[in-house]
């Protein structure tokens, strides 16, 4: 055998050596895991001192990991609870719960051969139910006396068989104090339909609901929001405009103001100023109370006369008035000096002056005030020189 062959052979054994120890070290390792032959309980059950009633779930756990579940047949009784494990578990502590609660230990023993062992289990349950999923479907309702929605919470209490009441208030809507809830077969899920009576004011309500268990734990902690709907538009009343009239120059106000009042918040308050030279929607604040006020003026533009200011309210559902009320505003007729162009109180003055030529000119437009000859021509020359001559002190406009 030459040199290249002997050193093919010997890479050869090598690699087979290094593959027999790892398959023995997987060997070694899975059989530790192996599952061993389980031990089957049985034994007594009683739940805060009675037998626990049938269909009571009992698990088996070991170092927090479910090994075995069964659920009872028999009053006071449990058969055939079998616990499994492997073989590294051998030692370990099997925890048993009845409906959530510690009921007893025991000992796992890895085994070969199944074994029976039997063990009483006795828990004591003092844990209130858990409610979770409050929620109304519809969300909101009229409270017209038929319009319905339907209340669903969600309960849970160690096992299902441990429930015992489930009530929601529904008095704050004209209902049952302690409304049963109907339990839904096969989830855990609580429910019932409602109305709200008609003497219901609008507004966000907490119906508190009640879960108790059958050994009077209860959890009352958990309410369902319901918001009862408001319908109507807000009342306006009292419109007034404190003073009644004004002048048209963008200067003298007037307050006006409203009484507003609604069974739920209000939203807003407008007024439309536009027929004055204001905003369509001028919002008008709350002073404290139901009072709602703003000022105003007219601009310079708006022609004498009387003026219906109409108010828009509008309650947090969307009811709003917007037609049947308005405030009267006079607007007076504007009467100022004459020679005063610019309404300023002074006569003849500067500006005064530079508007006359400008208008004589065309620059700006020439209104009745710059006749001041009073012979039917706006800014003519004989205008220009009474401006002029009256500026200078000469003669009196």
């Amino acid at each position: 055998m030459n040199d290249s062959m002997k050193m093919g052979l010997v890479k050869v054994i090598t690699l087979f050596s290094i593959l027999l120890a790892l398959s023995g070290m997987a060997a070694i390792a899975s059989a530790d895991e192996v599952p061993q032959a389980p031990i089957m309980f049985y034994g007594a059950v009683t739940l805060n001192d009675a037998n626990a009633s049938s269909g009571t779930a009992i698990n088996a756990s070991i170092d927090g990991k479910l090994c075995g579940r069964v659920v009872t047949t028999t009053e006071g009784r449990y058969q055939k609870l079998t616990v499994t494990g492997n073989e590294s578990d051998d030692g370990e502590t099997i925890t048993f719960t009845v409906c959530g609660a510690t009921a007893g230990t025991a000992v796992w023993h890895a085994s070969p051969t199944p074994t029976m062992q039997e063990l009483d289990l006795t828990a004591v349950d003092d844990e209130a139910p858990v409610v979770t999923n409050a929620n109304a479907n519809p969300s909101s309702i009229v409270a017209d006396g038929i319009e319905t929605t339907q209340l669903n919470v969600t309960v849970i209490d160690g096992c299902r068989c441990t429930v015992g009441t489930v009530t929601v208030d529904l008095s704050a809507i004209g209902g049952d104090a302690a409304q049963e809830m109907t339990y839904i077969e096969g989830t855990d899920i609580h429910t019932v339909e409602v109305t709200a009576a008609e003497s219901t004011p609008p507004g966000a309500y907490g119906l508190y609901v009640n879960a108790s268990d059958v050994f009077g734990n209860c959890n009352t902690s958990v309410c369902i929001d319901l918001v009862i709907k408001d319908v109507e538009a807000p009342a306006i009343s009292n419109p007034d405009a404190d003073p009644e009239s004004i002048v048209a120059d963008g200067a003298e106000t007037s307050q006006l103001s409203v009484t507003v009042v609604d069974d739920s918040d209000i939203d807003f308050v407008t007024v439309d100023l536009s027929a004055i030279g204001g905003s369509a929607v001028q919002v008008m604040e709350s002073s404290g109370g139901d009072i709602y006020s703003t000022d105003t003026n007219a601009s310079m533009d708006t022609p004498p006369g009387t003026y219906y200011l109409y108010i828009n309210a509008s309650d947090v559902f969307g009811n709003y008035d917007d037609t049947s009320v308005c405030i009267e505003l006079e607007i007076e007729t504007t009467t100022y000096a004459k020679g005063d162009l610019d309404h300023n109180g002074q006569v003849a003055d500067a500006v005064d002056v530079a508007m006359m030529l400008q208008a004589s000119v065309g620059g700006i437009t020439a209104t009745s005030e710059y006749d001041l000859d009073g012979n039917g021509q706006n800014a003519d020359a004989v205008d220009v020189a009474m401006m002029l001559q009256a500026s200078v002190g000469d003669i009196t406009l």
